[in-house]
């Protein structure tokens, strides 16, 4: 993972001199999300301080499936932890990964969120472990399960080694 943060260091240290730290991050994210977009087909977004619109982290799967859920309350101690990590990959309780990616050491610091993704193949058994600790209306399981069969499948330990 700490390719990743280098590679994001280099293509923003390339930029014009008199760019804030903020704008050389964003020059170099939007070469990164056209890669991971185009050779991976897995969605990443850049967030700036007071972080508006989290729901991209996970493409508003969270408020699909729970009414009120609040994405500033759950991802502000995330976010706080990210800031001294520089990389989380998160787990949600719904079956799929994220991975949030802090280059800049600071309070209030920009990241990047990348995915959703899927860490196993979509299998019957794995989908009923989901549903079984859930609290999941039928509509809310049919709706998880197609969203879920469309995340792209990436292997943790490819991440892990980046």
């Amino acid at each position: 993972m700490y390719k990743l943060l280098i590679f994001i260091k280099i293509v923003a240290n390339r930029g014009d001199a008199l760019k804030t730290e903020e704008q050389k991050l964003e020059q170099s994210f939007n070469l990164l999300q056209k890669i991971l977009s185009e050779s991976f087909h897995i969605d990443s977004n850049s967030f700036t301080y007071p972080y508006a619109d989290l729901s991209k982290i996970d493409h508003g799967i969270r408020n699909m499936m729970w009414d009120n859920f609040a994405h500033t309350e759950q991802s502000g101690n995330l976010i706080s932890l990210g800031q001294d990590q520089q990389f989380l990959i998160i787990r949600s309780n719904l079956g799929f990964y994220n991975m949030l990616v802090f280059p800049i050491a600071k309070e209030h610091s920009p990241f990047i969120s990348i995915g959703p993704f899927r860490a196993g193949e979509f299998t019957l058994k794995f989908f009923t472990e989901i549903i079984k600790i859930l609290p999941l209306s039928i509509e809310s399981i049919a709706s998880l399960k197609n969203i879920y069969e469309k995340l792209p499948y990436v292997e943790l330990a490819t991440i892990t080694n980046i």
